[in-house]
């Protein structure tokens, strides 16, 4: 029931926690895979993703607050790059031929979830995305998994890590920190990854990607940045640019190297 579903996602979250308390740098920004590799946090870890499969339904999952499907599927997404990374290896998403399989492919990563195979795709596009209209990687009608979906915010980019040196760093989430978690995830990203010289912006990729999910236009997305940004003179520049309505937008090259 729904209890169950929470349990064990509750469950795996603080294992997951522990996880990357052990093994990751200080600044949560790298991951230390070979000492992580061989340990029995990461074997435990292994055999209780395993009631995820048998754990949970999806009818218990779709019954809990949207806040708390949420939070579990960028825990569960954050913890399923981690796992599959190790796994993977050299087939993993730092390699360039891998990389598609890896997000969506029958050989790349996926957990069964209540019976039903979620790939990284799955969760970042058809449950955290909201599974929008036209994109090839949503959920198409009539499929069970739709009454997992989320309404789209936006905010979820900045709290996915696809296991490479440029993703943001990882954080674990719960309904109670969610708002507040997402809203100092995106601001940290945004205030570390948006630069602005003359009439130039430079931003993560992820907001090339993305830019649908944050607004129509370019002038919409930029705006919708500054207002994840903290006060301070970068934002100042920023919001002078587009007030003047005049600005180009540089994308910064995307760092696959492994977040190790």
């Amino acid at each position: 029931g729904e209890g169950d579903a929470e349990e064990v996602a509750r469950g795996l979250q603080s294992m997951v926690l522990s996880l990357y308390d052990s093994f990751l740098t200080p600044d949560g920004s790298r991951v230390d895979f070979s000492r992580m590799r061989g340990s029995r946090a990461l074997a435990a870890y292994v055999r209780a993703s395993g009631a995820l499969r048998e754990g949970v339904s999806l009818s218990a999952l779709a019954s809990l607050p949207e806040a708390g499907r949420k939070a579990l599927f960028i825990n569960i997404y954050n913890a399923l790059t981690l796992h599959a990374s190790l796994a993977l290896g050299e087939r993993g998403p730092a390699s360039p031929e891998h990389r598609g399989a890896f997000f969506g492919g029958d050989s790349g990563a996926r957990y069964s979830i209540g019976g039903f195979a979620f790939s990284l795709d799955d969760m970042e596009h058809g449950v955290l995305r909201g599974s929008p209209q036209g994109d090839a990687r949503s959920f198409e009608e009539g499929d069970p998994r739709l009454c997992l979906t989320v309404k789209l915010d936006p905010r979820i980019h900045f709290a996915l890590n696809c296991g490479a040196a440029s993703c943001p760093p990882i954080k674990i989430y719960d309904a109670g920190n969610l708002e507040e978690g997402l809203t100092l995830a995106a601001r940290s990203f945004c205030d570390a990854e948006v630069w602005v010289e003359g009439g130039a912006v430079t931003m993560s990729k992820i907001l090339m990607w993305y830019g649908g999910d944050f607004g129509a236009s370019e002038g919409e997305v930029l705006r919708r940045v500054s207002g994840f940004m903290s006060p301070g003179p970068k934002r100042d520049a920023l919001l002078a640019l587009l007030e003047g309505g005049s600005w180009e937008v540089r994308y910064r090259d995307y760092d696959w190297s492994q977040n190790a």
